[in-house]
């Protein structure tokens, strides 16, 4: 049987008369558990009110098919008013850690001690209050844990493409650079003449910003390819349609080396050919870097984005503005638009910034 002084220790039963502590110990029924023992299930219907008086407990919830752990009980403590008081299915998961010894009281003798004494009503009810926001804060935990996921498998989903690019392009400009070196060094052996020189170099200084800053359209840089390659075939360059690309990307047209070949009639067919591959070497270095410099940028972009969206540096509540995050939240996420899918965006831009949890508001967009 229950005794007085061992429920006692419990605030609660504190604010208890005697009479109503005796009733409730006649009431209360006795329960031993072994360790590893379930004693409530998740989404099972209340089964009463439950006083530990030795042992411990565990509490857990269930999240994306796993049990995760939202805290314990160690004795003396009291657990199950939660759905005994709204009547619904139990919120948590409890099981024995070590052997327990605890009480069980029903469902309607705990309501009849709650009606009958308001200090205990009270004391319980405080419980209740701190357990809630207990589990609130768990939740809020697991679904930003669950959009960190999310934002952890987008964010390398979008790293991978600009970072493999800019990977590639300092791979692949060293050798080029290298090669640059030694044909600078054939070329400067032969000492042609420094107007010639200056001439060939504007050329392609002038290709470098066609790379740079280029909008030409694909079926242009097919036609100017296809015209390109013509020519060097004619002029007897071999392995000619290695060359046309970089050229055509440069905006070089056949014109344009007919003239630069004009200059050199009486230098060999090597350096004649040396020039032309020194030409579209460089351009093919050039958009290496530009590639390069894209994939750059695009990390800095995600990372700036990412910054944002997660409102590092800035207080807990600021004022934020929504078209912001939503634009943060579609860039992270925008692995997830599937081909054929096309955002519409409809803002109102004179709408005002609210005061906020910016990180909480871009986790509602997320979820959504």
């Amino acid at each position: 049987m229950l005794c007085i002084d061992e429920i006692l220790a419990l605030e609660p039963f504190q604010q208890l008369p005697k009479e109503q502590l005796e009733w409730a110990c006649d009431r209360a029924k006795e329960l031993t558990l072994p360790a590893g023992t379930q004693l409530i299930e998740e989404g099972s219907d209340p089964n009463g009110f439950f006083i530990l008086l030795k042992g411990r407990m565990s509490i857990t919830r269930r999240s994306d098919g796993m049990e995760m752990p939202v805290g314990q009980h160690e004795a003396p403590a009291f657990f199950g008013e939660i759905p005994v008081l709204t009547d619904s299915p139990v919120l948590v998961s409890m099981h024995t850690l070590t052997e327990c010894y605890l009480y069980q009281i029903n469902c309607c003798d705990f309501l009849t001690l709650l009606h009958e004494c308001r200090g205990f009503e009270r004391s319980i009810f405080r419980t209740v209050s701190q357990r809630l926001r207990g589990l609130e804060s768990f939740i809020r935990s697991r679904e930003k844990m669950a959009a960190l996921g999310t934002l952890s498998a987008g964010l390398a989903h979008e790293l991978n493409n600009p970072a493999a690019a800019l990977v590639r392009a300092l791979r692949d400009v060293v050798p080029a650079m290298r090669e640059l070196e030694r044909m600078n060094l054939l070329y400067g052996l032969e000492n042609p003449d420094p107007e010639q020189t200056q001439e060939w170099q504007s050329v392609r200084d002038r290709g470098y910003e066609a790379i740079l800053h280029s909008t030409t359209d694909a079926m242009t840089l097919s036609d100017r390819e296809e015209e390109l390659l013509d020519w060097l075939e004619d002029y007897g360059v071999k392995d000619a349609w290695k060359l046309t690309e970089p050229l055509a990307a440069a905006g070089i047209e056949a014109a344009t080396l007919e003239h630069l070949m004009s200059g050199w009639r009486d230098r060999t067919d090597e350096l004649r050919d040396q020039g032309i591959r020194w030409l579209s070497l460089s351009f093919d270095a050039m958009s290496m870097i530009k590639n390069g410099l894209r994939g750059a940028e695009r990390i800095s972009e995600l990372v700036h984005s990412m910054k944002s969206y997660s409102h590092l540096d800035q207080g807990a509540q600021q004022f934020v503005d929504v078209h912001e995050g939503l634009e943060d939240t579609i860039k992270l996420l925008s692995y997830k638009l599937k081909s054929g899918v096309t955002v519409c965006r409809q803002y109102d831009r004179s709408l005002p910034q609210i005061c906020a949890y910016g990180s909480e508001l871009n986790q509602v967009w997320t979820n959504l």
